[in-house]
Parts: structure tokens; C-alpha cells; sequence
């Protein structure tokens, strides 16, 4: 008799499936853990300080993640995948190089300028094991090719090797990675026109040397 009283497994209960409350559950411990790691670090956030901050109890963690290292990587995965989309965006609508340089730098410091972004995508990463050294390393890659491969094809032919490219890539991520942490850590010290003008003349200067290759 009771059993007919609950909710079965697939059928909608307050208006929506068992499916669709097991997403929005995950979809508040995600936002949680964004919160806590951004702002108390991932050694310094338990399990159930993220339950706590989403309103749920543990078990409903267990149901969608393994570790809060396993949530660490959702929470970095959906901060980056939402900043590409963003620079995806504002490289369609780019006119030239230059504004590209512009526009795609203010893109970065935006979110950048959002603490939990920083401190997850930048530096709670860092050092938890190889498993998110390695996502970690390939996110940064990505983008790496993604803006090298812009700066590098957008003016002239590039006659500089592959594999010279994707490092360079990967450098000029580092610069910029470290610019947006010194940033964060003096309290955002600097407009933000000041640090999209200091990133500016690197990438300017990268897209000068290329073109002299």
C-alpha cells in the first residue's frame, strides 16, 4: 500500500520526472561546489559543507559524484566550457586581428573579474593529482591552440612549424594565466582597461613576430 503512494522511478512527482530532479540536484551541488571552491579552496571544502551550501543531504551527492575531486573537475569543465562559448562569440564577431586581440582579452578579464572563476580555473587545479593535472593541461592546450591558430592565420601566412606554434600557444596562456592571477590577488588593484592593455602588447607583439617569420 505504501508503495503505491511514492513516486516510480520515471514519473513526474511535483511536475517533473526522477530524471529531471536528479539533474537539478546536480545542478545545485555544481553551483555549491563553485561557490566553496571559489572561495574557501578544495582542501578546505568537505562534502558536507557542499551539501550544506545546496540544501541537500549527502546522499544525494554520492548520486551524481564520487569525491569532491570529481566535482572540482565538473565544476572547472563547466566554468571553461562556458568561457569558450563566450570567445567562441566574440571571435565570430570580430572585424580583424586587432579586434579580435581586444575584444577576446576584455572576455577574459570579465570572467576573471569573478573570484570563483579565477581561483577554480587558475589555481585549485593545481596539484590534485595527475588525473586533473592532465585535464587541466589539455583545457589549457585547447585554448592555446584556439588563440595561436587565430593570431597565427588571420593576416598572413605562417610559416613558423606546428609544433612551434602549439608551444607558443601554450605560452602565451601561461602569460596570461599569470597576469589574471596577480590580478585577482592584489583585489583586482587595476582597471581592467589597464590589464587588457598590458595582455594587448603581448599578443600584438606575437602577432608582429609571426608576421616577420
Amino acid at each position: 500500500m505504501s508503495s503505491s503512494s511514492s513516486p516510480m522511478p520515471g514519473k513526474k512527482y511535483a511536475g517533473c520526472s526522477s530524471e529531471e530532479r536528479q539533474k537539478l540536484r546536480q545542478e545545485q551541488i555544481i553551483a555549491a561546489g563553485i561557490r566553496l571552491f571559489g572561495s574557501l579552496g578544495f582542501h578546505n571544502t568537505s562534502v558536507r559543507a557542499i551539501c550544506g551550501e545546496a540544501g541537500l543531504t549527502s546522499r544525494y551527492f554520492y548520486e551524481s559524484f564520487e569525491s569532491t575531486e570529481a566535482l572540482l573537475i565538473t565544476c572547472y569543465q563547466q566554468l571553461m566550457s562556458d568561457f569558450q562559448q563566450k570567445l567562441l562569440l566574440t571571435l565570430k564577431e570580430s572585424a580583424d586581428i586587432n579586434d579580435f586581440i581586444n575584444k577576446g582579452l576584455y572576455c577574459f578579464y570579465r570572467e576573471v573579474s569573478n573570484p570563483a572563476f579565477a581561483q577554480i580555473t587558475m589555481l585549485e587545479v593545481l596539484g590534485i593529482s595527475d588525473s586533473v593535472d592532465v585535464i587541466h593541461m589539455g583545457q589549457t592546450r585547447s585554448f592555446g591552440l584556439l588563440m595561436i591558430d587565430t593570431l597565427a592565420t588571420s593576416r598572413f601566412a605562417v610559416n613558423v612549424p606546428r609544433a612551434r606554434l602549439e608551444a607558443l600557444g601554450y605560452s602565451v596562456c601561461g602569460a596570461l594565466a599569470f597576469s589574471a592571477i596577480d590580478w585577482m590577488k592584489s583585489g583586482y588593484r587595476l582597471s581592467i582597461d589597464d590589464v587588457v592593455a598590458n595582455s594587448r602588447m603581448i599578443l600584438s607583439g606575437v602577432v608582429g613576430q609571426l608576421g616577420a617569420e
